[in-house]
């Protein structure tokens, strides 16, 4: 069997949810055995680093991996070789101090990290992030002819130049299609992101999708997989208006008994140390 491998951040990684995960769907609609490498709250340092770790590894092959999808993560989270190799998850969550009190590495490292994310230079990293782009292409997808290379991006920076990133036969960018956007439009504009979480804590929708828009989101990438044609996916195939803020678990359960979310005892946990 040909395997799926995923590197991205929250918008892919698996879950607990019985493997909700969109890319979970994705690969048991290919036939492939998925190979999840994305890690929720990762920068995109943890996706360059693991990719090329599994191409230093010989894991990925031509004769073996059917397709990769790479889901670049949000410019501007934390990392250093530690966290790269031990909590890599941290990329997001030193970004909030009160969340990260208890780790000892945060504890005896606060100032080196308060001091990394002022100094920070964004425009360095989305320099960063064309240099992987055009390693994809020219280098990855060259050396792996027989893989597609799936890039999409959770927020599409305006500054990335594409001119160069024409898509292939077997490298295919979706540079107009910002799975943020998709996500945000699934719930009232009312609301900002913290405050549709506010009583759940963590987002209760897998890959931060409701159920059908995961399903539509793994049709598309397979009919693309199978055809190069990539029209198929753009923000408009995917369901808007259809979840509000939750607060309370009957209000959750019923969308659970719906199929516009998967019941997860994370989400059910949260919502009872919130109260």
């Amino acid at each position: 069997m040909k395997e799926l491998r995923v590197y991205g951040d929250s918008y892919t990684a698996s879950i607990e949810v019985d493997n909700h995960n969109w890319t979970y769907i994705l690969a048991k609609k290919l036939g492939y055995q998925e190979v999840n490498r994305a890690v929720s709250g990762g920068s995109n340092a943890v996706i360059y680093y693991r990719l090329y770790e599994d191409i230093r590894k010989n894991v990925i092959c031509n004769n073996k991996t059917g397709a990769i999808i790479v889901q670049l993560s949000t410019n501007g989270r934390f990392y250093n070789d530690w966290v790269l190799k031990n909590y890599p998850q941290a990329g997001s969550i030193f970004l909030h101090g009160e969340f990260c009190k208890s780790l000892p590495y945060y504890v005896d490292n606060k100032d080196h990290i308060d001091w990394w994310i002022a100094e920070n230079n964004l425009q360095l990293e989305d320099l960063g992030v064309e240099t992987f782009l055009h390693w994809l292409k020219y280098h990855v997808a060259k050396k792996y002819s027989n893989v597609k290379i799936i890039v999409m991006f959770n927020t599409v920076s305006r500054n990335f130049n594409f001119s160069q990133l024409e898509n292939t036969e077997n490298f295919l960018c979706f540079n107009n299609v910002n799975l943020r956007n998709v996500s945000e439009n699934e719930y009232s504009n009312s609301y900002s992101y913290s405050e549709f979480t506010k009583y759940t804590i963590i987002d209760s929708r897998a890959n931060h999708l409701c159920n059908p828009n995961l399903e539509l989101l793994a049709n598309a990438v397979c009919k693309i997989i199978h055809s190069n044609e990539t029209s198929i996916l753009s923000e408009d195939i995917f369901m808007k208006g259809i979840i509000t803020r939750i607060e309370d678990e009957v209000q959750y359960r019923k969308y659970v008994e719906k199929g516009i979310l998967s019941l997860s005892s994370v989400v059910l946990n949260r919502m009872h140390l919130g109260k």
